[in-house]
C-alpha cells in the first residue's frame, strides 16, 4: 500500500503481492491457514475401528479407548505405562467387546515397540499411527480424553460419571452411546421403568422360549441324575443334623422372626421353605 502512494506502474499490485508470497523470510513470520477438516468415515459396525491414547490426571496416568461408531469410551488407570501393561488392559477390553478391525493410537513408544507390533498381529488388527506431532489426526480419541479429564475433575465419584456419560443421548442422534455399541440402555441412579430398559431385539421372544426350554431339560437331567426326591417341610423347632466342612453337626429349624439363643450360630437359608437352620459354634450367610 505504501509502495504505491510513492510509485506506480501497471501490474504493480500483483507484483508486489507475488514477492510477499514468493519471499522466504516473509513465510517464517506467516500464521499457516488451517486446511479443511476431514472427517472420519462412519465405520459399518460398532467397535470395529477404535482409538487409544493415554492422559494423565492429577498424577495418575490412564488409558483412554474410544469406539469410532459410538463414542463409547473406556477409562482404565494405569499402574505402569509400558507396552506389556498397555497390552493387558486392550487384551480384557477385546475379551469384551471384541476385537477391532483398526487400532488407532499415537506414536508413543508403548504403542511402537515390538511387543505391540507382535500383539497387533497375533490378534489380527490394523495398527495405524498417527502423523508424528500431530495429534489431531486421532481427533475421536484426543476428543474424548478432554472429555473424560472434565468427568474426572468435575465428579466426586469418577465411575458414576463414566457411567452417565455413556447412558446419556448425544444430542445430533439422541441416541446414547450403550445404546449404539450394545443396543440397550443403561440402568443408572435416575430413574427408570423396566419397559425403558428392555432392549428391543427382535430375537428376544425365541431366546425367552429357547430359554425355559433350556432350564427345562437342565432340571429334568439333573433330577434323573441324582434321583431327587421332594422332601417333606420339617416342622419348625425341630433338632437335625446337617453336614459342615465334611462333619455332621446337630442343629435346629427357626423360621424367619426367631430370636437366636446364640449369635455364633451358623445360618444357611433355604429359599423353598424360607426357613434358617441353627447350628452352634458357627455362623454363615448363603
Amino acid at each position: 500500500m505504501r509502495a504505491r502512494q510513492s510509485v506506480w506502474w501497471p501490474g504493480v499490485s500483483s507484483q508486489i503481492q507475488q514477492l510477499v508470497e514468493n519471499c522466504s523470510e516473509c513465510a517464517k513470520h506467516v500464521k499457516p491457514q488451517r486446511e479443511p477438516l476431514l472427517p472420519t468415515p462412519l465405520p459399518d459396525y460398532p467397535w470395529q475401528m477404535v482409538g487409544t491414547d493415554l492422559c494423565e490426571h492429577k498424577g495418575i496416568q490412564y488409558l483412554i479407548t474410544v469406539d469410532y461408531y459410538s463414542r463409547y469410551p473406556e477409562i482404565h488407570q494405569l499402574k505402569s505405562t509400558t507396552s506389556t501393561a498397555i497390552i493387558s488392559i486392550l487384551k480384557a477390553i477385546f475379551a469384551r467387546h471384541g476385537i477391532p478391525e483398526i487400532l488407532r493410537s499415537d506414536n508413543g513408544p508403548q504403542f511402537v515397540s515390538y511387543e505391540f507390533i507382535e500383539f497387533a498381529r497375533k490378534y489380527g488388527f490394523r495398527h495405524i499411527t498417527s502423523s508424528p506431532k500431530y495429534p489431531q489426526s486421532n481427533g475421536e480419541v484426543e476428543c474424548m480424553v478432554k472429555t473424560v479429564k472434565g468427568l474426572l475433575e468435575s465428579s466426586e465419584d469418577p465411575h458414576l460419571a463414566v457411567l452417565s456419560y455413556r447412558a446419556t443421548p448425544m444430542p445430533w442422534c439422541k441416541l446414547s452411546p450403550s445404546e449404539l455399541l450394545m443396543g440397550r440402555k443403561l440402568r443408572t441412579t435416575i430413574p427408570q421403568t423396566t419397559k425403558m430398559l428392555t432392549p428391543e431385539w427382535s430375537y428376544l421372544p425365541q431366546f425367552r422360549r429357547d430359554n425355559v426350554q433350556f432350564k427345562s431339560k437342565q432340571k429334568e437331567n439333573y433330577d434323573q441324575r441324582h434321583r431327587v426326591q421332594v422332601q417333606a417341610e420339617i416342622p419348625n423347632g425341630s433338632e437335625v443334623v446337617i453336614t459342615s466342612e465334611n462333619q455332621l453337626v446337630d442343629g435346629r429349624v427357626c423360621f424367619f422372626g426367631v430370636h437366636f439363643e446364640c449369635c455364633d450360630s451358623f445360618h444357611l437359608l433355604l429359599s423353598s421353605y424360607f426357613r434358617i437352620w441353627t447350628v452352634k459354634e458357627q455362623r454363615i450367610e448363603v
